[in-house]
């Protein structure tokens, strides 16, 4: 699978850097999900990623930066830049 992360986005040491639109956010459930054109699908994003960043919650349509690695149901936000 890292050859199909290299050709997307940027590659990092911790993962693979995605700009994409917040497609939607519950606080409740704590997670969300970031669409970008850069990847094959939408990107999980968990609130402890935006916890280690210093928020609480994204709004449905702000543009985010984040770094995401590939586990077993697809992209997976591991930080927000």
């Amino acid at each position: 699978m890292q050859g199909d992360q290299e050709s997307i986005g940027d590659e990092s040491p911790t993962g693979v850097r995605y700009q994409g639109i917040v497609k939607w956010f519950d606080v409740v459930k704590g997670y969300g999900f970031i669409v970008s054109n850069e990847s094959d699908g939408d990107i999980l994003i968990h609130k402890s990623v935006l916890q280690e960043a210093g928020h609480e919650l994204l709004y449905e349509g702000a543009t985010v930066v984040c770094e995401a690695v590939r586990r077993a149901k697809g992209l997976q936000a591991v930080r927000l830049l």
